[in-house]
């Protein structure tokens, strides 16, 4: 039986990252500052092992296939495919049998990097395949924790992972005094089983227009019915599906001057809030903020979206970048309180 096994990463500024094998799980992203010592930008768990009943993918790499795929089925290559339902009818990251429950190898490691592999054979989680994945974490020396990852496959089959942290640049308390930005123009809306409905729309002139720092607070507290359906956001922007990196977001902490930029090659990002972490009592409602690149939800059933298929023989490779840089409020150009 695997066990949990804790890897360090550190650079030569006093940042630190901790990653277990199960489910390469971040489970520790220290972040040193000149005025308030050393912050833990995400939330964890007291001990490794809590990880294994996690049911919030707290750190975790989600995929195959993460957020949600309608009814938990699909069709490829007029073959049907029939999934785990673990969210009332719908499939959210990949199940129980997830990439994120599952024991990773270590494939390299050093003092400030950790390549680790998992292979996935075929239809042992419902999904058609034999995929090797390879996720690769390197800690920079300006504070940067660069993600990269790549799958390849024997058969056609959907790809598309996720970082899965719960950020909080104040390492304590809620988010409420942190400010966001996603600079994205458009989003999907979705149903009232969070499945998106096809459409690609505008933000202009909606709750999701996040393109200036926005307090978090004023978003939590909207009268919008989108915000007051789930609690917070739980929703998904769209990019420019141009292969290349590009800024999706900032998170901005008022109280420790850290801010947080996401960068990302993949065409689609994730904003969840927390909205459901008091549930389990450990950590509160709102305590953390999960910024998730990734492709569109339900990708494999809507035409119209950035294909998730991985065809036969090929291999693709994606980067995130969580760049880390301490700042007094007034000198980022444009935050402004705005209301929602």
């Amino acid at each position: 039986m695997s066990q949990i096994k804790e890897y360090e990463l550190q650079n030569s500024k006093g940042a630190k990252v901790k990653v277990i094998n199960l489910g390469a799980r971040l489970i520790s992203l220290i972040i040193p500052t000149k005025k308030y010592g050393e912050i833990n930008t995400i939330l964890t768990y007291v001990h490794a092992e809590q990880y294994a009943l996690d049911p919030m993918f707290h750190g975790a790499i989600a995929g195959p296939v993460c957020n949600r795929i309608a009814q938990g089925k699909f069709q490829l290559n007029e073959q049907d495919y029939q999934l785990e339902q673990n969210e009332g009818t719908n499939l959210l990251h990949s199940g129980s049998m997830g990439l994120h429950q599952r024991f990773w190898q270590v494939f390299e490691l050093s003092k400030n990097s950790i390549t680790l592999q998992i292979k996935q054979e075929h239809c042992n989680d419902g999904f058609p395949g034999n995929v090797t994945f390879q996720l690769q974490y390197t800690l920079t020396e300006n504070n940067t924790l660069n993600l990269h990852w790549s799958a390849s496959t024997d058969q056609d089959t959907p790809i598309n992972l996720t970082s899965h942290s719960y950020f909080n640049l104040a390492g304590f308390g809620d988010i409420k005094n942190h400010y966001i930005k996603i600079t994205a123009d458009s989003y999907t809306p979705q149903d009232e089983q969070q499945i998106p409905t096809g459409e690609v729309a505008s933000v202009t002139n909606t709750v999701f227009d996040l393109r200036q720092f926005t307090l978090l607070s004023e978003i939590l507290t909207s009268n919008d019915p989108e915000i007051l359906r789930w609690g917070g956001l739980d929703h998904n922007w769209t990019y420019q599906d141009n292969h290349q990196l590009q800024l999706q977001a900032e998170l901005y902490c008022l109280d420790t001057q850290l801010l947080l930029k996401v960068e990302s090659t993949l065409p689609a990002m994730q904003c969840y809030t927390g909205n459901q972490l008091g549930v389990f009592g450990i950590h509160g409602t709102h305590e953390g903020i999960c910024l998730e690149p990734q492709f569109y939800p339900n990708s494999v059933n809507q035409k119209n979206f950035p294909s998730t298929i991985l065809k036969k023989n090929q291999t693709i490779s994606q980067q995130i970048n969580l760049i880390f840089t301490e700042i007094e409020y007034e000198h980022i150009i444009n935050i402004e309180r705005k209301k929602i």
